[in-house]
C-alpha cells in the first residue's frame, strides 16, 4: 500500500505498541502500515462516517488483515478501550476538533502510551490544551507535502494537571 509523505511520517512517529487506534481513519492506511510493519500487534480503524469506514474495511480486507484490524463506527474515542500499551493517532482534522475529541475522552487519552496528532489548522490551540491538561510534547515535526505545511505532534500524559 502506497503512503503519502505525511502518512509515512505519522507511521514513523508511532512507537511499538499493542494496539494502534486510528481516529478519523478515512482509509485505514495508517493502521494497515503499522500492523504490517509489526510495530503494533493489532489495530483499530475508527471513523464517525460510514463512507470512510467502508473504504477502511475494504482496504483492511484487501491487505488480508481483517483478523488484526477492527473497523469501528465511533465518535472519537467513545467506542474504544485504551490501555497503557496503546497508541492513539488523530490526524487530518483541525486542532480544535482534535482537542475536542481528546477532551471528550480525556481519561482514555491520558492512559495511552503515546498520542500522535496531526492538526490541519490551529495547532497552537491544540498544543496549549495539551500542556494545560498535563501532556508532555515528545516530538514535533513539520513537513511540506503538495505545497501544504503540516505539523505532527507526538505526546504523552506526564501525570500532572
Amino acid at each position: 500500500m502506497r503512503l503519502s509523505k505525511r502518512l509515512k511520517e505519522i507511521c514513523d512517529m508511532v512507537p511499538s505498541c499493542d494496539t494502534l487506534i486510528d481516529i478519523g481513519t478515512d482509509h485505514a492506511k495508517v493502521p494497515i502500515s503499522v500492523v504490517t510493519s509489526k510495530k503494533a500487534n493489532k489495530g483499530m480503524a475508527c471513523d464517525i462516517e460510514k463512507g470512510p469506514l467502508e473504504r477502511a474495511k475494504a482496504n483492511v480486507k484487501k491487505e488480508g488483515l481483517s483478523g488484526m484490524i477492527e473497523c469501528l463506527l465511533s465518535d472519537g474515542l467513545s467506542c474504544v478501550d485504551v490501555s497503557c500499551d496503546d497508541v492513539i493517532v488523530i490526524t487530518g482534522m483541525g486542532g480544535e476538533n482534535i482537542r475536542d475529541i481528546i477532551d471528550a475522552s480525556l481519561q482514555k487519552a491520558k492512559s495511552a502510551q503515546v498520542l500522535v496528532l496531526g492538526p490541519q489548522r490551529h495547532p497552537e490551540k491544540l498544543l496549549s490544551f495539551l500542556l494545560e491538561k498535563g501532556f508532555e510534547i515528545d516530538e514535533e515535526r513539520e513537513l511540506i507535502e503538495r505545497e501544504k505545511n503540516y505539523i505532527l505532534i507526538r505526546t504523552h500524559f506526564g501525570g500532572l494537571e
